[in-house]
């Protein structure tokens, strides 16, 4: 060994001991930097084995008031075509009454039948859009925008708010 040359004989069996500590001290050392090691790459395994979550991204929905109004005038626009197409319903419905008996229509009835289902249909759609255009005005009109907002993510689109 080195120090043996450097130093006299009755320091080495001394200087023995420190290198030894010293030695120990290294391994020690080794061995908990190998445990921290081992640890990060356990929790980057597990890291990668568990999805990240969903980004999201949440906006204030902002609602113009023309949108109310036209909502408004939609809804009436709606519920008049309800009305009208009923109406029509009703007027084909007794036409076809006349040119029926006992549910045995001649062949002038067949063209106002088809005419007063379709009636019908223009009828029920035209409610549903009227009713659901006016809903959603009084709901706007009765929630400030400040509280709804949009929760966009790569799964979902949700309307988040007091409802």
């Amino acid at each position: 060994m080195e120090y043996q040359r450097l130093a006299p004989a009755e320091e080495w069996s001394e200087a023995e001991t420190r290198i030894e500590h010293i030695d120990n001290q290294l391994q020690k050392k080794k061995q908990k930097e190998q445990k921290q090691e081992e640890q990060k790459q356990e929790e980057q395994k597990q890291e990668e084995r568990t999805p990240p979550p969903a980004p999201t991204r949440e906006t204030k929905l902002v609602v113009p008031a023309g949108v109310s109004y036209s909502l408004w005038g939609l809804g009436v626009v709606g519920l008049g075509s309800s009305i009208y197409f009923g109406t029509q319903s009703n007027v084909n419905r007794a036409s076809i009454e006349e040119n029926c008996f006992n549910q045995i229509c001649s062949s002038n009835a067949q063209p106002l039948l088809q005419q007063q289902k379709s009636d019908a249909l223009y009828s029920d759609i035209a409610l549903g859009v009227g009713l659901s255009a006016i809903g959603t005005a009084i709901w706007l009109g009765f929630n400030p925008s400040s509280q709804q907002k949009i929760q966009v993510s790569p799964h979902h689109i949700s309307l988040l708010g007091r409802f």
